[in-house]
């Protein structure tokens, strides 16, 4: 008969076996968003034009939520929303708001960036996870989120392209996002290279992927979804040429591509679509799919949960292996 110090031994070796199976996020998660709740609206990087603007709060409002806005000044400037430190402050604002559940990004454009720069350490150590959902130049906020807060983020509509029901739609889909796994079947897409992988998600708008800064693109086993806009097909291969000769053909283990709205104008005869996709391949040698309906054009679209580990299967499937809020 075994003693009593051998059974203890013996279940505390089970114990740890069965914790293994158990999938902890590394990611500090964003309480999950419900109808009702108060969102901020912010203004990041190029200026919108003032209907819009309040059409965005009308609507957000006419969906259901309550809407919060920045109460200190924004003088417009010639080119962005505001000034970048008036942009860093409201961003700072949505950040340490305690009624705000989400920041909603109105519109992109350009300057993200040098808003970001502004911020200083002092102030982040005052914010708490919250949701964070835009795109385009807000890929960049998307990245410095995952290196500097280790919080998901949400590719998703900008709410200044939005009217009330496609709003309501797009939280609503931003609202499935709860719970501990799922699965989305992406028949959408067009598979360029057939396999499985599995990474965290990360990416965005491709020009705006970068390999080095307090933004850059991890060094890690990753999933990498890439969306553009109005870029030549040469211009594109280089950016993903840059990422393979930057070593990143050694963590992309599968693409998922969205919309490439405008691409290719000028040189869809010359150097072409076909080109671009071989570098893709020469990027990654998993899984590729292609077309996928998130990025430019799309009103309504697939919001992707970056920063979590997903799997991309044969059947077109891709699973969500942690959860995306708590």
């Amino acid at each position: 008969m075994r003693s009593l110090t051998s059974k203890n031994r013996t279940r505390k070796l089970k114990s740890k076996k069965n914790a293994l199976k158990v999938r902890v996020s590394h990611l500090n998660l964003p309480v999950g968003l419900k109808k009702g709740d108060s969102l901020a609206l912010i203004r990041p990087a190029t200026k919108i034009d003032k209907d819009k603007w309040e059409a965005s709060i009308r609507d957000l409002r006419a969906a259901g939520y309550f809407v919060l806005v920045y109460p200190g000044s924004f003088r417009e400037d010639t080119y962005f929303s505001a000034s970048d430190d008036e942009r860093a402050k409201e961003f700072d604002w949505a950040m340490r708001e305690p009624a705000a559940k989400a920041v909603l990004c109105c519109r992109a454009g350009y300057g993200s960036m040098r808003m970001i720069a502004r911020i200083r350490s002092s102030q982040i150590k005052k914010w708490r996870p919250k949701i964070i959902m835009g795109y385009s130049d807000i890929t960049y906020l998307h990245a410095w989120i995952h290196n500097q807060l280790k919080w998901p983020s949400f590719h998703g509509p900008l709410m200044g392209f939005l009217n009330a029901i496609e709003i309501s739609q797009s939280l609503g889909n931003l609202m499935d996002l709860a719970g501990k796994k799922r699965e989305e079947l992406w028949a959408e897409v067009e598979i360029l290279n057939e396999g499985e992988a599995s990474g965290n998600l990360y990416g965005g708008n491709l020009s705006l992927i970068q390999a080095d800064g307090p933004a850059a693109l991890p060094r890690r086993p990753m999933i990498l979804a890439v969306e553009d806009v109005n870029e030549d097909w040469y211009r594109l291969d280089r950016m993903v040429w840059s990422l393979i000769q930057s070593g990143y053909g050694e963590y992309v283990k599968g693409i998922i591509v969205g919309t490439l709205e405008g691409c290719g104008k000028k040189d869809s005869e010359n150097f072409g679509v076909k080109k671009f996709q071989e570098s893709l391949k020469a990027l990654s040698s998993g899984p590729i799919w292609w077309g996928g309906n998130f990025g430019h054009g799309l009103k309504v679209q697939r919001i992707l949960a970056l920063g979590l580990r997903v799997k991309m299967t044969k059947e077109k499937i891709l699973h969500y292996l942690e959860p995306a809020v708590r």
